[in-house]
């Protein structure tokens, strides 16, 4: 059977959910370090980052965030280079 656990953000509670999950959540930044996280029979509450200690749990590397390509230069279109300008 899986442990489950909860987790606390400003005093709401949310879960169950399993150590990989809450890993994940980590990993996604989704949980920060001010959270807390408790098993399901247990009350106690634990700071998440001394959880995962206690736990040697590993929280995977964030992969790198592509690099955001700046938009294509605009075209001008064909009939207006050609259009002569009049004379004021």
């Amino acid at each position: 059977m899986k442990h489950l656990y909860y987790i606390s953000r400003n005093f709401v509670e949310f879960g169950t959910f399993t150590a990989a999950e809450i890993t994940d959540f980590k990993a996604r930044k989704v949980l920060n370090d001010h959270d807390y996280v408790r098993a399901d029979k247990d009350h106690h509450w634990k700071p998440l980052a001394a959880w995962i200690k206690e736990n040697d749990l590993s929280v995977p590397a964030e992969k790198p965030v592509a690099k955001a390509k700046s938009p294509a230069p605009r075209k001008r279109a064909a009939s207006a280079a050609k259009t002569p300008k009049k004379a004021a």
